[in-house]
């Protein structure tokens, strides 16, 4: 997937792409995709689009179902449950492998970016302002986690439901461990 949403496919290994969808420009613009399993795969973007593909990538299907936002973040916990964060703080959650999504509370308004669960239960949500997001619920509500940056967080991991990193703007890097967040790394760090 380019920047500006169009979907390559490769079936050899990277040697050679060709061109399997492509957006209406400035409709449809895509940021996250993620494949549930080899035949499956999810792409979110920008006006409440989405992409599903259910072969492989071989053809893409637009629905236009979410939420009239832009969605930057998209994480599968399992084949059927997976989140999606954006803009003003919407988190959208599917259990139908994404053909359905029912918009979830976050408590904020800050643009979120990334999300990570390490099971179907336990999950970070970050973004714009330093925003730290937890779920123990699969992600149906979401508890804020004070955070000592106010930089912009793009990408989270999950390594337990206790544990998470989270990289942001400047080099920023974060340690979200037991509901806690310790600073790794600030903007103003060396290494």
């Amino acid at each position: 997937m380019s920047s500006g949403g169009t979907v390559f496919r490769t079936s050899n290994g990277g040697l050679a792409w060709n061109i399997v969808y492509t957006p209406t420009p400035g409709i449809e613009n895509y940021y996250d995709v993620k494949f549930i399993n080899e035949d499956t795969a999810v792409a979110v973007g920008v006006n409440g689009h989405l992409l599903l593909t259910f072969d492989s990538g071989i053809t893409w299907l637009r629905y236009d179902s979410l939420p009239s936002t832009f969605f930057l973040g998209l994480f599968f916990a399992s084949p059927t449950m997976g989140i999606a964060v954006g803009g003003y703080g919407k988190i959208i959650k599917t259990t139908d492998g994404g053909i359905t999504w029912q918009e979830k509370p976050s408590g904020v308004t800050l643009d979120l970016s990334g999300v990570s669960f390490a099971d179907t239960l336990h999950g970070f949500a970050i973004g714009h302002g330093g925003t730290t997001l937890f779920t123990s619920d699969g992600g149906e509500s979401w508890n804020p986690i004070t955070s000592p940056t106010d930089q912009y967080l793009f990408s989270v991991y999950a390594v337990s439901p206790t544990l998470a990193f989270a990289s942001g703007y400047q080099g920023t890097l974060i340690k979200i461990i037991d509901g806690t967040i310790a600073i790794v790394k600030s903007p103003n760090d060396d290494f």
